[in-house]
Formats: C-alpha cells, structure tokens, sequence
C-alpha cells in the first residue's frame, strides 16, 4: 500500500527488480540458478576442508580471484543496479561462466591430440553433451526471444503505417501480430484499440483497453489510455475519473494522468451544471 507520493519507477537491487518483474516464480528461478553457480564455483575452488583439500595451485589462486570477483559484483547488484551497467554486468558473466564450467581445479584439461579428437572424447560422456546440448539450446532461445520487443515494436510501426493511410482492417491485423510476437507490452493492444476505435467500434475497443488494464494493471500507461477513452470518446467523464485515479495512484507525479484528471473533473463540472440548469427551467 502506497504511504506517499515518492516517485519510484525502478528498483535498485536485482532481487527486488526481478520479483517486482517476474513475481515468485521468477524470484525462485533467480535463487536456484545461484544456488547452482555456487554449487559449481565450490566445486572448482573447493574442497576446503578434509583430507582432499587441495594445495594452493596457481591455477586455484585464479579460481578464487574470480569466485571473489563474481560474488562482489552479486552483492553489489543487491542494493544498486550494477547489473544494469555491461562494463561491469559482462566481465562477471564470463568469470561466473568460466567458473562454472570448469570442473575441480585437480582435473587436468587435456591439450594432447588434435581438436577433432579431443571433441570426440568429450562427446563420449553422455551427461557432459547432454548439457552442453542443452547450454546450447538455451542460448539459440534466449537469443531469439531477444530479437521479440524489437520485431514487436515494428509491426506496431507497421499498424499505425496503415492505420495513417487508412487501411484500418490492415491496422488491426498488424496489431494483433504484434500483441502475439510480445504479450508484454501494451502498445499494441493501445494501437488495437485506436484502430477499433477509427472504424466505429466502440465496444471493441472499450473490451481492448480493458484488457490492456486487466493484464497489466501495474502498468500507467494503460489506465491513462483507458480514461481519455472514455472522455474523448465515450464522453464519459464520471468512468474516466475512476479509471485516471488508478494512474493516479501508481504515481501521484504523473504529469498526463494530472492533465487527464483535471479534464475529467471539469467535464463532470459542466455536466453538473448543465443539470442544475436543466432542473431549474423545469
């Protein structure tokens, strides 16, 4: 619950951010990754106790230089956004990649034979090519699911292409694709909407703004957009003052959801004092 006005669009800690963006699940995604890279980094630094604790190689002395560097960079990210920041987001990648790839220190990388043979021979361990089948698999999708809000977002340029020359049916069409190629973004629901609205279909694009509030309710953009619907087009001030109090209320500094409320406020001004008017000559 909201106990000020303070203006917070992003969270600085990575924690925080990736609960506030991908809820519990996420969050608990995020904790087992980690809790698997430490697995692998105690692995290839370790052990460190017992009769099988390893001799300080120089070798082991890097291991350890990268856990450390690796894990500053991870506490860092917890209450600042570092992660954000490739210079220091990339450098900690590869050393926790590195890490977690590399075995115990005391398994010797074999250098003898030709690259062809030693592939064959590392190929020869199902478990190890199953996971980098997987590594590889993951990569090729993380990848591709990258290149989404762009191609997204110029179908969404496609759709007010069309939208502008007229062509609304062809709007529409590019709208919804570009909904499908992105369900997390609103804005070509808001593009949808705009096109339903141009060719008369009021009902429609009423239930498209709707659902752009419905999906994403966190999202101010949205409540913004469904309230001046409802002034600008369903003349409908009374509804757009409940919907532009939501905007309001995710952030009390937004200048358009401001603008858009005082336009309701007055629209519901005149109406009453059309009524008054009306009710007094009667």
């Amino acid at each position: 619950m909201r106990k000020d006005d303070l203006d917070v669009l992003q969270a600085h800690g990575f924690l925080v951010q990736t609960a506030s963006d991908l809820g519990l699940i996420g969050l608990a995604v995020t904790l087992a990754l980690l809790a698997a890279w430490l697995a692998g980094a105690w692995r290839a630094t370790g052990p460190w106790r017992g009769p099988e604790r390893r001799q300080w190689s120089d070798e082991r002395a890097g291991m350890v230089a990268l856990a450390a560097s690796v894990v500053a960079f991870g506490v860092s990210s917890l209450i600042d956004w570092t992660w954000l920041i490739p210079g220091t987001a990339v450098p900690a990648l590869f050393a926790g990649g590195w890490l977690a790839a590399r075995g115990p220190v005391g398994e010797r990388l074999s250098t003898t034979g030709s690259f062809r043979d030693r592939l064959r021979a590392g190929t020869r361990d199902r478990s190890r090519a199953a996971g980098a089948v997987l590594i590889v698999a993951i990569a090729v999708v993380g990848c591709w699911t990258v290149t989404l809000p762009q191609q997204s977002l110029n179908q969404t340029d496609d759709a007010l292409a069309a939208l502008t020359a007229g062509k609304n049916a062809e709007a529409q069409q590019f709208a919804r694709e570009a909904e499908a190629t992105n369900p997390f973004s609103n804005a070509p629901l808001y593009t949808l909407a705009g096109a339903q609205a141009a060719a008369g279909d009021l009902p429609a694009a009423e239930a498209t703004y709707e659902s752009a509030v419905q999906r994403r309710p966190s999202v101010l953009s949205g409540w913004i957009a469904l309230a001046q619907f409802r002034l600008n087009e369903q003349d409908d001030p009374v509804a757009a003052m409940r919907d532009i109090k939501a905007a309001l209320y995710l952030n009390p500094r937004a200048l358009q959801a401001k603008a858009t409320f005082l336009l309701a406020y007055r629209a519901v001004e005149r109406a009453a004092q059309k009524k008054a008017k009306k009710n007094k000559k009667n």
